[in-house]
């Protein structure tokens, strides 16, 4: 089935109360559909969809018969999958995620001033 589920588990009872819990967020567009719900303004255009997929070579540590690590060649699959979406706002908000887990490391989740750096 199409779409996009994200499950978020609080496996550690830090809810109220100590209370584990677990909420369950679908959006049946799937990446598009969630992209527009992160967006708080009004858009410009349609959301923008790119996708892909490849292959890549990488070399990793293996266990090999004699209890080793030998470094070993594999081939990866790769596959990405980008929306994105301009609206009527002055700012920017870039959110990144890997396998549905947000990456606040590989890019800003606070807004990002539009504005030219003075001096342009």
């Amino acid at each position: 089935m199409p779409g996009l589920t994200i499950v978020v588990r609080d496996e550690y009872g830090l809810g109220e109360g100590g209370s584990k819990g677990e909420e369950s967020f679908r959006f049946d567009g799937g990446i598009s559909e969630f992209c527009e719900f992160l967006a708080a303004d009004k858009p410009v255009c349609d959301i923008l969809r790119f996708t892909g997929q490849g292959t890549f070579k990488e070399t990793v540590p293996v266990l090999d018969e004699h209890g080793q690590m030998t470094p070993t060649e594999v081939t990866r699959d790769l596959g990405v999958d980008v929306a994105l979406r301009w609206g009527t706002g002055y700012d920017t908000t870039i959110k990144s995620f890997v396998n549905i887990i947000a990456t606040p490391r590989a890019a800003p989740t606070s807004p990002v001033s539009s504005r030219p750096s003075p001096g342009r």
